[in-house]
């Protein structure tokens, strides 16, 4: 009877992937008016998925940046978008209370899905 085994005693050391961290997105005002206004929010190449949220009032630098990738926060506007299906989103907020401040937030994740930063602009209704 022979018996045979084999067996690997050498190792050889993986490369470890490159982590690519998000761009975020832009964001563009335009056609701000009494009752409303155009946000255009547009990502970079390496984008993954972006997402966006409208929120009356000043800004909030301590919005949760998973919960806006995940569009868990609400708002008049907000979406997920997958950047290989759309690399930019107009959204166009209509019907809005005259005199009133308005913030857009937008954010993105890489195609690995690292989360980038939390992105903001803000607009004033005129009256």
């Amino acid at each position: 009877m022979l018996l045979a085994f084999a067996a690997c005693t050498t190792f050889e050391t993986e490369a470890p992937l490159a982590v690519v961290d998000a761009t975020s997105p832009t964001i563009t005002i335009s056609n701000a008016g009494d009752t409303g206004f155009t946000a255009t929010i547009a990502a970079a190449e390496g984008t993954g998925f972006y997402s966006y949220a409208i929120f009356a009032g000043e800004a909030n630098e301590g919005i949760n940046a998973t919960n806006l990738m995940k569009n868990k926060l609400g708002g008049l506007y907000s979406g997920v978008v997958d950047y290989s299906q759309k690399a930019s989103t107009t959204v166009e907020a209509k019907d809005l209370t005259r005199n009133t401040t308005y913030t857009v937030y937008a954010i993105a994740a890489s195609e690995q899905g690292t989360i980038g930063e939390v992105v903001y602009k803000s607009v004033t209704t005129s009256d």
